[in-house]
């Protein structure tokens, strides 16, 4: 056999094509036009980008002793893939849960991408900030249409956002942070979070 070539039975894995990708980010829940790995903005300073999401990186979960993130749940302690092995990785398994998770260290791994200063993230999306919005009174989104009083962390709260007098509720709320302000580059509905360096201006 000539150096370099693979054994008799193997074969190199397919490259991977256009559709394959398109998708991948589809049974993922990203848009099709995700950002690339090589996007600066794609996510946040405590996070790392795998596999097309944004987890908390391993450097951070790990207090720095297995840095290397090699699934959803495992960290290897090692400085390339190459040098992982079962002996050298750590593991924590859960779902949104464990080595499972954004920045924040207890929501799912997210899409990337970035909402605007005056925006909060609810379910993906970036809509207007309901402390904004309701003017500090009902400063908790529980929906794309409502805001509370009270932060959903029990039934009882639950219950408690049922409540109409506790609750802002309409098409109102359902906006980006850009509505009204005149700005045609500032998203005015509830949108995607932004990826690119010019989107993202102001975002957090």
């Amino acid at each position: 056999a000539q150096p370099g070539a693979m054994p008799d039975g193997t074969h190199m894995p397919p490259a991977q094509q256009p559709a394959l990708d398109s998708y991948f980010k589809q049974m993922m829940g990203l848009p099709s036009t995700a950002v690339p790995v090589s996007d600066a903005n794609a996510c946040h300073g405590n996070e790392e980008l795998f596999q097309g999401l944004c987890y908390k990186s391993c450097k951070e979960l790990t207090n720095g002793t297995f840095p290397l993130r090699t699934s959803s749940w495992t960290c290897c302690q090692a400085g390339k893939l190459e040098e992982c092995y079962v002996s050298n990785q750590k593991k924590n398994f859960g779902l949104c849960s464990g080595y499972d998770v954004e920045g924040d260290g207890k929501s799912c791994p997210r899409g990337p991408g970035v909402c605007a200063e005056n925006e909060e993230k609810f379910l993906g999306t970036c809509f207007e900030k309901c402390s904004i919005l309701t003017n500090g009174t009902q400063p908790f989104r529980t929906s794309a249409l409502t805001c509370c009083h009270t932060k959903l962390t029990s039934f009882s709260s639950l219950v408690d956002c049922l409540n109409p007098s506790k609750v802002t509720a309409g098409s109102k709320i359902n906006v980006g942070g850009g509505a009204g302000d005149g700005d045609p580059t500032t998203p005015g509905s509830a949108h995607q979070p932004v990826t690119s360096p010019q989107q993202a201006t102001g975002a957090v």
